[in-house]
Formats: C-alpha cells, sequence, structure tokens
C-alpha cells in the first residue's frame, strides 16, 4: 500500500511540473503565486497600515481620507458632498486627481455624496471645487449656490497656473 501511494506521489508530482512548465500556465504561474515573493522586502519595509490601504485601495481611497480631511474643519452634522465628473477635473489642469463615486466615498469615510444629475443634487450642503489647482470645499446654502456649482461644473475654466513665462 505505501508504495502505491509513493508512486501516486511521484507522478503526481511530475505531472505538476510539467503542467507548469507549459507557456501558458508557467505565465499563471509566475502572475499570480510567485509575483509576490518579489514584494516581500517592500511589504517588510512598509508596514504602516495606512500605507498599505492606499496601496490597496487607490485613488478612492486616498481622495476619500482628503475629502474627509476638508470636511472635518467645518462642523457639519450630516454633510451631503456635491461630487464633480472626473472631466471637470482633468479640464482643470490635474488629470492626476481622481474623484470618487458617492460609494466610494461613502464606503471610505462615512461621508454621503452626490454627483451632477441625480435626484438628491439638491440637498448637497457642500461641494467640492478646484481653485487655483487646490481642491476646496465650498458650502452650499441655496439653489442658487448649487446651480452656479452645477454651472461651474458643466463648463470649466481652466486654471491658467502653467502659463508659459518664456517669451
Amino acid at each position: 500500500m505505501q508504495q502505491r501511494t509513493l508512486a501516486t506521489l511521484i507522478a503526481t508530482a511530475f505531472l505538476l511540473i510539467i503542467f507548469f512548465n507549459l507557456k501558458p500556465y508557467r505565465y499563471w504561474l509566475d502572475s499570480r503565486i510567485l509575483s509576490f515573493t518579489t514584494e516581500i522586502p517592500e511589504q517588510i519595509d512598509n508596514l504602516d497600515l495606512e500605507y498599505r490601504r492606499e496601496t490597496r485601495y487607490g485613488n478612492g481611497y486616498v481622495m476619500a481620507k482628503e475629502i474627509l480631511k476638508l470636511t472635518s474643519t467645518l462642523h457639519y452634522k450630516n454633510p451631503i458632498i456635491l461630487l464633480p465628473r472626473q472631466n471637470y477635473v482633468e479640464a482643470k489642469g490635474i488629470p492626476q486627481l481622481v474623484m470618487p463615486e458617492p460609494i466610494v466615498l461613502y464606503l471610505f469615510s462615512r461621508l454621503q455624496g452626490v454627483v451632477p444629475g441625480e435626484k438628491d443634487v439638491y440637498k448637497a450642503n457642500m461641494g467640492l471645487k478646484i481653485i487655483k489647482g487646490q481642491l476646496e470645499l465650498v458650502e452650499l446654502h441655496s439653489k442658487n449656490d448649487i446651480d452656479n456649482l452645477l454651472k461651474d461644473y458643466a463648463n470649466p475654466q481652466p486654471d491658467n497656473l502653467l502659463k508659459n513665462t518664456r517669451s
């Protein structure tokens, strides 16, 4: 019985070696399993939980945390934030800034957000705006304030921060 078990073990190991040496399966093994061995030194150097979250969750997490920092200066009980679409951010000259979707904002910061076109857009009491290359949180007190911000989102005027100084 032990000889049969040993023979089965050796045959299985031999078949696995052959299987993972075939090109598509070798690629899968290298990219999905063995790739993590090259990341171990980097992970050991960066044991900070916040760094790992930023690396894992990406831009949506980072932006949600930045928006949370901005809202902490204004003391609203239940802020509802009007978020611009990505084309507004790109038109303002900051394409590396990625706006989170409202659900992502809620997931990472527990802040409620709305985007232009949603039915709850007029419930917003804060809005994000890019002024001179900086992300700022503006208070929205009336329907007129929201309409003005929506107009700015629809027709963004680029900030001319990067003027060519060479003449």
